[in-house]
Protein backbone atom coordinates (compact mmCIF):
# COMPACT_ATOMS: atom_id res chain seq x y z
CA UNK A 1 0.00 0.00 0.00
CA UNK A 2 2.65 2.13 0.98
CA UNK A 3 6.12 1.89 0.90
CA UNK A 4 8.69 1.11 3.59
CA UNK A 5 12.05 3.30 4.12
CA UNK A 6 15.51 2.40 4.26
CA UNK A 7 16.02 3.91 7.76
CA UNK A 8 17.18 3.53 11.24
CA UNK A 9 14.95 5.92 13.17
CA UNK A 10 11.04 4.26 13.60
CA UNK A 11 9.08 6.55 11.36
CA UNK A 12 5.05 7.31 11.99
CA UNK A 13 3.30 5.92 9.15
CA UNK A 14 2.47 2.04 8.48
CA UNK A 15 3.65 0.71 4.84
CA UNK A 16 1.60 -2.19 5.13
CA UNK A 17 -1.69 0.33 6.05
CA UNK A 18 -1.39 4.08 5.70
CA UNK A 19 -1.83 5.72 1.85
CA UNK A 20 1.08 7.72 2.37
CA UNK A 21 4.31 7.05 0.41
CA UNK A 22 7.62 7.20 2.71
CA UNK A 23 10.84 8.12 1.16
CA UNK A 24 14.63 8.28 2.36
CA UNK A 25 17.51 10.22 0.91
CA UNK A 26 18.06 7.60 -1.21
CA UNK A 27 14.70 7.90 -3.03
CA UNK A 28 13.61 11.36 -2.82
CA UNK A 29 15.52 12.91 -5.85
CA UNK A 30 14.61 10.56 -8.06
CA UNK A 31 11.30 9.87 -7.03
CA UNK A 32 9.88 13.74 -6.34
CA UNK A 33 12.25 15.23 -9.51
CA UNK A 34 10.50 13.09 -12.47
CA UNK A 35 13.18 10.26 -12.51
CA UNK A 36 10.90 8.22 -11.00
CA UNK A 37 6.53 8.81 -10.76
CA UNK A 38 5.12 8.45 -7.76
CA UNK A 39 2.17 6.54 -9.36
CA UNK A 40 3.04 3.46 -11.09
CA UNK A 41 0.96 4.12 -13.80
CA UNK A 42 1.24 7.97 -14.62
CA UNK A 43 4.50 10.40 -14.80
CA UNK A 44 1.93 13.46 -14.36
CA UNK A 45 1.17 13.56 -10.98
CA UNK A 46 1.86 15.98 -7.87
CA UNK A 47 2.94 15.77 -4.55
CA UNK A 48 2.63 16.73 -1.00
CA UNK A 49 5.10 16.14 1.63
CA UNK A 50 5.29 16.51 5.04
CA UNK A 51 8.53 16.33 6.84
CA UNK A 52 8.32 15.37 10.13
CA UNK A 53 10.76 14.33 13.34
CA UNK A 54 9.77 10.74 14.59
CA UNK A 55 10.05 12.07 18.33
CA UNK A 56 8.41 14.88 17.61
CA UNK A 57 4.81 15.26 19.74
CA UNK A 58 3.25 17.68 17.33
CA UNK A 59 4.60 15.63 14.61
CA UNK A 60 3.12 12.10 16.23
CA UNK A 61 -0.36 14.60 16.92
CA UNK A 62 -0.39 15.33 13.29
CA UNK A 63 0.03 12.57 11.81
CA UNK A 64 -3.41 11.37 12.85
CA UNK A 65 -4.85 14.25 10.73
CA UNK A 66 -2.27 13.76 7.57
CA UNK A 67 -3.38 10.03 7.71
CA UNK A 68 -6.67 10.88 7.38
CA UNK A 69 -6.15 13.48 4.79
CA UNK A 70 -4.54 10.60 2.51
CA UNK A 71 -7.58 8.44 2.83
CA UNK A 72 -10.04 11.50 2.27
CA UNK A 73 -7.87 12.56 -1.37
CA UNK A 74 -6.84 8.59 -1.86
CA UNK A 75 -8.72 9.01 -4.95
CA UNK A 76 -6.81 11.73 -6.57
CA UNK A 77 -3.92 9.87 -6.52
CA UNK A 78 -3.87 10.05 -10.31
CA UNK A 79 -2.99 14.26 -9.82
CA UNK A 80 -2.15 14.39 -6.52
CA UNK A 81 0.28 11.88 -4.12
CA UNK A 82 0.44 11.96 -0.36
CA UNK A 83 4.49 11.04 0.86
CA UNK A 84 6.84 11.90 4.20
CA UNK A 85 10.00 12.10 5.06
CA UNK A 86 11.44 11.22 8.74
CA UNK A 87 13.99 14.39 9.21
CA UNK A 88 14.80 12.61 12.84
CA UNK A 89 16.25 9.67 10.83
CA UNK A 90 20.30 10.39 10.46
CA UNK A 91 20.26 8.76 6.66
CA UNK A 92 17.67 11.76 5.45
CA UNK A 93 19.58 14.73 6.99
CA UNK A 94 20.84 15.81 3.35
CA UNK A 95 17.31 15.79 1.86
CA UNK A 96 15.73 17.88 5.25
CA UNK A 97 18.76 20.36 4.83
CA UNK A 98 17.55 20.77 0.97
CA UNK A 99 14.54 21.57 1.76
CA UNK A 100 15.31 24.13 4.08
CA UNK A 101 13.03 22.23 6.90
CA UNK A 102 13.50 24.60 9.80
CA UNK A 103 10.17 23.47 11.88
CA UNK A 104 8.23 20.62 12.18
CA UNK A 105 5.77 19.44 10.92
CA UNK A 106 7.32 21.15 7.40
CA UNK A 107 4.86 20.70 4.20
CA UNK A 108 5.97 21.38 1.05
CA UNK A 109 3.85 20.84 -2.09
CA UNK A 110 5.97 19.69 -5.33
CA UNK A 111 3.96 20.86 -8.61
CA UNK A 112 4.53 18.47 -11.28
CA UNK A 113 7.99 18.86 -13.45
CA UNK A 114 9.76 20.07 -10.14
CA UNK A 115 13.15 19.28 -10.58
CA UNK A 116 15.09 20.78 -7.65
CA UNK A 117 14.26 21.24 -3.93
CA UNK A 118 13.53 25.48 -4.66
CA UNK A 119 10.47 24.15 -6.90
CA UNK A 120 8.55 23.28 -3.45
CA UNK A 121 6.00 25.24 -2.12
CA UNK A 122 5.81 25.71 1.75
CA UNK A 123 2.00 25.07 2.87
CA UNK A 124 0.65 25.52 6.43
CA UNK A 125 -0.01 22.02 8.71
CA UNK A 126 -3.97 23.27 8.80
CA UNK A 127 -5.65 21.17 11.82
CA UNK A 128 -8.24 19.62 9.91
CA UNK A 129 -8.73 17.67 6.92
CA UNK A 130 -10.97 19.65 5.47
CA UNK A 131 -8.73 22.81 5.62
CA UNK A 132 -5.77 20.48 3.80
CA UNK A 133 -7.73 18.98 1.33
CA UNK A 134 -8.64 22.75 0.43
CA UNK A 135 -5.42 24.03 0.50
CA UNK A 136 -4.48 21.65 -1.16
CA UNK A 137 -6.96 21.71 -3.74
CA UNK A 138 -5.83 25.31 -4.30
CA UNK A 139 -2.12 23.80 -5.22
CA UNK A 140 -3.53 21.73 -7.66
CA UNK A 141 -5.83 24.67 -9.38
CA UNK A 142 -2.22 26.95 -9.29
CA UNK A 143 -0.65 24.06 -11.03
CA UNK A 144 -2.90 23.23 -13.48
CA UNK A 145 -2.76 27.11 -14.70
CA UNK A 146 0.99 26.53 -15.38
CA UNK A 147 1.82 23.36 -16.55
CA UNK A 148 -1.97 21.91 -17.83
CA UNK A 149 -1.44 18.62 -18.02
CA UNK A 150 -3.59 16.49 -20.23
CA UNK A 151 -3.81 13.78 -17.99
CA UNK A 152 -5.37 15.62 -15.41
CA UNK A 153 -9.28 16.67 -14.99
CA UNK A 154 -10.15 19.94 -17.61
CA UNK A 155 -10.13 22.73 -14.78
CA UNK A 156 -11.53 25.09 -16.96
CA UNK A 157 -15.57 26.35 -16.80
CA UNK A 158 -17.29 24.80 -19.64
CA UNK A 159 -18.35 27.28 -22.36
CA UNK A 160 -21.58 28.38 -23.64
CA UNK A 161 -22.80 25.92 -26.17
CA UNK A 162 -25.54 26.51 -28.98
CA UNK A 163 -25.56 22.62 -29.71
CA UNK A 164 -25.58 19.96 -27.72
CA UNK A 165 -22.65 18.20 -30.00
CA UNK A 166 -20.58 20.78 -28.54
CA UNK A 167 -20.61 19.55 -25.22
CA UNK A 168 -18.67 16.32 -26.32
CA UNK A 169 -16.03 18.47 -28.13
CA UNK A 170 -12.57 17.11 -27.97
CA UNK A 171 -13.48 14.47 -25.61
CA UNK A 172 -12.24 11.11 -26.00
CA UNK A 173 -14.54 9.10 -27.83
CA UNK A 174 -14.27 6.11 -25.21
CA UNK A 175 -16.12 7.65 -22.58
CA UNK A 176 -19.53 7.51 -22.56
CA UNK A 177 -20.34 9.93 -19.83
CA UNK A 178 -20.22 14.12 -19.21
CA UNK A 179 -20.85 14.94 -15.39
CA UNK A 180 -21.51 18.35 -15.04
CA UNK A 181 -21.03 20.22 -11.91
CA UNK A 182 -22.62 23.59 -11.56
CA UNK A 183 -20.63 25.35 -8.80
CA UNK A 184 -17.31 27.32 -9.14
CA UNK A 185 -15.55 25.78 -5.41
CA UNK A 186 -17.08 22.40 -4.92
CA UNK A 187 -16.71 21.78 -8.65
CA UNK A 188 -12.97 21.56 -8.99
CA UNK A 189 -13.20 18.94 -5.61
CA UNK A 190 -15.58 16.80 -7.43
CA UNK A 191 -13.62 17.04 -10.43
CA UNK A 192 -10.49 15.71 -8.41
CA UNK A 193 -12.80 12.99 -6.58
CA UNK A 194 -14.01 11.77 -9.81
CA UNK A 195 -10.54 11.54 -11.40
CA UNK A 196 -10.85 7.45 -10.03
CA UNK A 197 -13.31 6.86 -12.79
CA UNK A 198 -11.45 9.09 -15.96
CA UNK A 199 -11.54 5.86 -17.57
CA UNK A 200 -15.94 5.80 -17.78
CA UNK A 201 -16.58 9.04 -17.53
CA UNK A 202 -15.52 13.26 -18.10
CA UNK A 203 -16.33 15.51 -15.81
CA UNK A 204 -16.40 19.65 -16.30
CA UNK A 205 -17.53 22.28 -13.70
CA UNK A 206 -19.69 25.06 -14.92
CA UNK A 207 -20.33 28.32 -13.63
CA UNK A 208 -24.24 29.08 -12.32
CA UNK A 209 -25.17 31.45 -15.40
CA UNK A 210 -24.61 29.10 -17.90
CA UNK A 211 -27.14 28.01 -20.61
CA UNK A 212 -27.23 24.17 -19.85
CA UNK A 213 -28.33 25.01 -16.55
CA UNK A 214 -31.17 27.42 -18.02
CA UNK A 215 -32.09 24.17 -20.09
CA UNK A 216 -32.37 21.90 -17.47
CA UNK A 217 -33.60 24.47 -15.41
CA UNK A 218 -31.52 24.33 -12.69
CA UNK A 219 -32.26 27.09 -9.80
CA UNK A 220 -30.25 25.82 -7.02
CA UNK A 221 -26.55 25.36 -6.46
CA UNK A 222 -24.29 23.01 -6.35
CA UNK A 223 -25.99 21.01 -8.77
CA UNK A 224 -24.93 17.68 -11.04
CA UNK A 225 -25.84 16.52 -14.84
CA UNK A 226 -25.15 13.40 -15.88
CA UNK A 227 -25.41 13.13 -19.97
CA UNK A 228 -24.41 10.05 -22.08
CA UNK A 229 -23.28 9.92 -25.33
CA UNK A 230 -26.00 10.71 -27.84
CA UNK A 231 -28.82 11.40 -25.48
CA UNK A 232 -29.83 14.49 -25.62
CA UNK A 233 -31.30 14.61 -22.36
CA UNK A 234 -29.40 13.28 -19.20
CA UNK A 235 -29.29 10.20 -17.15
CA UNK A 236 -29.73 12.49 -14.02
CA UNK A 237 -29.90 15.97 -12.44
CA UNK A 238 -29.40 16.34 -8.62
CA UNK A 239 -28.99 18.94 -6.61
CA UNK A 240 -27.54 19.32 -3.02
CA UNK A 241 -30.37 19.71 -1.10
CA UNK A 242 -31.64 16.36 -2.15
CA UNK A 243 -28.29 14.64 -1.46
CA UNK A 244 -28.18 15.89 1.86
CA UNK A 245 -31.48 15.09 2.70
CA UNK A 246 -31.22 11.61 1.45
CA UNK A 247 -27.81 11.18 3.62
CA UNK A 248 -29.82 12.55 7.01
CA UNK A 249 -32.47 10.25 6.17
CA UNK A 250 -30.21 7.54 6.00
CA UNK A 251 -28.54 8.15 9.05
CA UNK A 252 -31.85 8.49 10.99
CA UNK A 253 -32.94 5.33 9.04
CA UNK A 254 -29.55 3.74 10.94
CA UNK A 255 -30.53 5.08 14.08
CA UNK A 256 -33.93 3.87 14.55
CA UNK A 257 -33.06 0.45 13.47
CA UNK A 258 -29.64 -0.49 15.36
CA UNK A 259 -31.10 -1.14 19.06
CA UNK A 260 -33.65 -3.84 16.96
CA UNK A 261 -31.37 -5.02 14.56
CA UNK A 262 -28.90 -6.10 17.33
CA UNK A 263 -31.47 -7.56 19.06
CA UNK A 264 -33.15 -9.77 16.04
CA UNK A 265 -29.67 -10.64 15.35
CA UNK A 266 -28.84 -12.46 18.76
CA UNK A 267 -32.22 -14.07 18.43
CA UNK A 268 -31.85 -15.29 14.82
CA UNK A 269 -28.12 -16.12 15.32
CA UNK A 270 -29.29 -18.52 18.39
CA UNK A 271 -32.17 -19.98 16.53
CA UNK A 272 -29.72 -20.86 13.91
CA UNK A 273 -27.01 -22.42 15.66
CA UNK A 274 -29.93 -24.61 17.57
CA UNK A 275 -31.54 -25.78 14.62
CA UNK A 276 -30.72 -24.90 11.03
CA UNK A 277 -33.73 -26.05 9.40
CA UNK A 278 -36.00 -23.86 11.77
CA UNK A 279 -33.38 -21.47 10.65
CA UNK A 280 -33.64 -21.94 7.08
CA UNK A 281 -37.44 -22.26 6.94
CA UNK A 282 -37.50 -18.54 8.58
CA UNK A 283 -35.27 -17.06 7.63
CA UNK A 284 -33.66 -17.88 4.15
CA UNK A 285 -35.06 -17.43 0.79
CA UNK A 286 -34.44 -20.36 -1.78
CA UNK A 287 -32.18 -20.04 -4.85
CA UNK A 288 -34.48 -22.35 -6.87
CA UNK A 289 -37.83 -20.20 -6.13
CA UNK A 290 -35.87 -17.06 -7.44
CA UNK A 291 -34.22 -17.96 -10.42
CA UNK A 292 -37.66 -19.82 -11.46
CA UNK A 293 -39.09 -16.96 -11.28
CA UNK A 294 -36.26 -14.65 -12.81
CA UNK A 295 -36.34 -17.30 -15.53
CA UNK A 296 -40.07 -16.93 -16.11
CA UNK A 297 -40.39 -12.73 -16.19
CA UNK A 298 -37.47 -12.43 -18.32
CA UNK A 299 -38.45 -15.13 -20.95
CA UNK A 300 -42.15 -16.07 -19.93
CA UNK A 301 -43.64 -13.06 -19.28
CA UNK A 302 -41.44 -10.74 -21.29
CA UNK A 303 -42.16 -13.08 -24.88
CA UNK A 304 -46.43 -13.62 -24.13
CA UNK A 305 -47.39 -11.00 -26.52
CA UNK A 306 -44.92 -11.96 -29.42
CA UNK A 307 -44.64 -8.46 -30.31
CA UNK A 308 -41.21 -6.91 -30.82
CA UNK A 309 -39.30 -5.09 -28.25
CA UNK A 310 -38.81 -1.55 -28.52
CA UNK A 311 -39.32 1.82 -27.28
CA UNK A 312 -39.99 1.78 -23.18
CA UNK A 313 -40.85 -1.87 -23.08
CA UNK A 314 -37.44 -2.27 -24.29
CA UNK A 315 -35.48 0.10 -21.93
CA UNK A 316 -37.55 -1.30 -19.13
CA UNK A 317 -36.50 -4.78 -20.25
CA UNK A 318 -33.00 -3.91 -20.23
CA UNK A 319 -32.69 -2.70 -17.22
CA UNK A 320 -34.20 -4.55 -15.51
CA UNK A 321 -31.58 -7.18 -16.84
CA UNK A 322 -28.92 -4.72 -15.51
CA UNK A 323 -30.27 -4.51 -12.26
CA UNK A 324 -30.41 -8.23 -11.81
CA UNK A 325 -26.90 -8.70 -13.34
CA UNK A 326 -25.49 -6.50 -11.12
CA UNK A 327 -27.28 -7.53 -7.70
CA UNK A 328 -28.84 -11.20 -8.23
CA UNK A 329 -26.74 -12.86 -4.43
CA UNK A 330 -24.65 -15.59 -5.51
CA UNK A 331 -23.21 -16.67 -1.95
CA UNK A 332 -24.88 -18.05 0.88
CA UNK A 333 -24.64 -19.35 4.74
CA UNK A 334 -27.29 -21.75 4.06
CA UNK A 335 -25.28 -25.10 4.71
CA UNK A 336 -23.83 -23.91 8.03
CA UNK A 337 -24.60 -20.72 9.76
CA UNK A 338 -21.05 -20.58 11.21
CA UNK A 339 -19.24 -21.11 7.69
CA UNK A 340 -17.87 -18.38 5.46
CA UNK A 341 -20.36 -17.44 2.37
CA UNK A 342 -20.83 -20.46 -0.32
CA UNK A 343 -20.77 -19.51 -3.76
CA UNK A 344 -24.15 -20.28 -5.76
CA UNK A 345 -23.10 -21.90 -8.81
CA UNK A 346 -26.40 -21.69 -10.99
CA UNK A 347 -26.49 -17.92 -9.35
CA UNK A 348 -23.05 -17.07 -10.70
CA UNK A 349 -23.92 -18.64 -13.96
CA UNK A 350 -27.54 -16.75 -14.20
CA UNK A 351 -25.80 -13.29 -13.17
CA UNK A 352 -23.52 -14.06 -16.30
CA UNK A 353 -26.63 -15.42 -18.46
CA UNK A 354 -28.40 -11.95 -17.48
CA UNK A 355 -25.38 -9.75 -18.26
CA UNK A 356 -24.79 -10.68 -21.99
CA UNK A 357 -28.79 -10.51 -22.40
CA UNK A 358 -28.41 -7.00 -21.33
CA UNK A 359 -25.23 -6.57 -23.62
CA UNK A 360 -27.22 -8.22 -25.99
CA UNK A 361 -29.82 -5.62 -25.80
CA UNK A 362 -26.56 -2.33 -25.81
CA UNK A 363 -25.46 -3.71 -28.88
CA UNK A 364 -29.00 -4.09 -31.38
CA UNK A 365 -31.10 -1.41 -32.87
CA UNK A 366 -34.04 0.19 -31.25
CA UNK A 367 -36.36 -2.54 -32.01
CA UNK A 368 -35.33 -6.49 -31.46
CA UNK A 369 -37.49 -8.92 -32.51
CA UNK A 370 -39.04 -11.02 -29.98
CA UNK A 371 -37.62 -14.46 -31.74
CA UNK A 372 -34.32 -13.34 -32.08
CA UNK A 373 -34.53 -12.79 -28.18
CA UNK A 374 -35.74 -16.14 -27.27
CA UNK A 375 -32.96 -17.30 -29.46
CA UNK A 376 -30.47 -15.76 -27.91
CA UNK A 377 -31.46 -16.25 -24.27
CA UNK A 378 -31.95 -20.06 -25.26
CA UNK A 379 -28.67 -20.13 -26.80
CA UNK A 380 -27.21 -18.37 -23.69
CA UNK A 381 -29.11 -20.80 -21.37
CA UNK A 382 -26.89 -23.41 -23.23
CA UNK A 383 -24.10 -22.14 -22.87
CA UNK A 384 -24.61 -21.60 -18.76
CA UNK A 385 -25.40 -25.24 -18.53
CA UNK A 386 -28.72 -24.32 -18.05
CA UNK A 387 -28.88 -22.45 -14.13
CA UNK A 388 -32.88 -21.90 -14.40
CA UNK A 389 -34.17 -25.24 -12.46
CA UNK A 390 -37.43 -24.78 -14.84
CA UNK A 391 -38.39 -28.26 -13.89
CA UNK A 392 -37.99 -28.29 -10.03
CA UNK A 393 -40.88 -27.89 -7.57
CA UNK A 394 -41.25 -24.37 -5.54
CA UNK A 395 -39.60 -24.48 -2.22
CA UNK A 396 -40.04 -21.70 0.56
CA UNK A 397 -42.73 -20.39 -2.43
CA UNK A 398 -45.04 -23.92 -2.44
CA UNK A 399 -48.61 -23.27 -1.82
CA UNK A 400 -50.99 -25.62 -0.22
CA UNK A 401 -52.27 -25.49 -4.04
CA UNK A 402 -50.58 -25.14 -7.29
CA UNK A 403 -52.65 -22.21 -7.65
CA UNK A 404 -51.38 -20.09 -4.53
CA UNK A 405 -48.04 -18.61 -4.56
CA UNK A 406 -45.41 -20.03 -6.96
CA UNK A 407 -44.25 -17.31 -9.09
CA UNK A 408 -45.61 -14.15 -7.84
CA UNK A 409 -43.99 -15.47 -3.90
CA UNK A 410 -40.94 -15.95 -5.96
CA UNK A 411 -40.67 -12.58 -7.57
CA UNK A 412 -41.68 -11.33 -4.22
CA UNK A 413 -38.71 -12.72 -2.64
CA UNK A 414 -36.26 -11.44 -5.63
CA UNK A 415 -37.33 -8.41 -4.82
CA UNK A 416 -36.64 -8.35 -1.42
CA UNK A 417 -33.23 -9.99 -2.02
CA UNK A 418 -32.46 -7.54 -4.98
CA UNK A 419 -32.89 -4.40 -2.56
CA UNK A 420 -30.59 -5.68 0.15
CA UNK A 421 -27.52 -6.92 -2.18
CA UNK A 422 -27.73 -3.72 -3.86
CA UNK A 423 -28.03 -1.97 -0.36
CA UNK A 424 -24.93 -4.28 0.69
CA UNK A 425 -22.86 -3.61 -2.49
CA UNK A 426 -23.08 -0.22 -2.11
CA UNK A 427 -22.19 -0.13 1.89
CA UNK A 428 -19.25 -1.72 -0.22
Amino acid sequence: MGRQPTAINPTLYDAKVDLIIQLDDMSFNDTVFCKHSLSSDSDDDCAAYVFYLDWCGHCRSYAQIYKSLARDIHGWNKVVRMAAVNCADPLNEATCQANDVLFFPFIKYFPRNSSNPKYGIPMKAQQSVREMRDLITQMVLLDYNTNRSPHWPNFDFLKNVQKYSELWKNMDKSVSLLVVIFEEGAGSLLLLDMTKYSDRLVARRSLNNHSLADSLHIKNFPSMAIFKREQMKPLLVAELRRLLFNELERFLISENGKNEIGENAVQNRSLCEADIVKCRQKYFVSENDMLKSIRYAVFDEVARNGKNLSGNNLTAIRDFLDILAKNLPTTTIYYNISDATKELINSKKAVNLLGKMRDFIDQNEDVIPIKEYKKKFLNLEDENDHPFPTEDNWEHCAGSNPKFRGYTCGLWTTFHALALQAYKNGLN
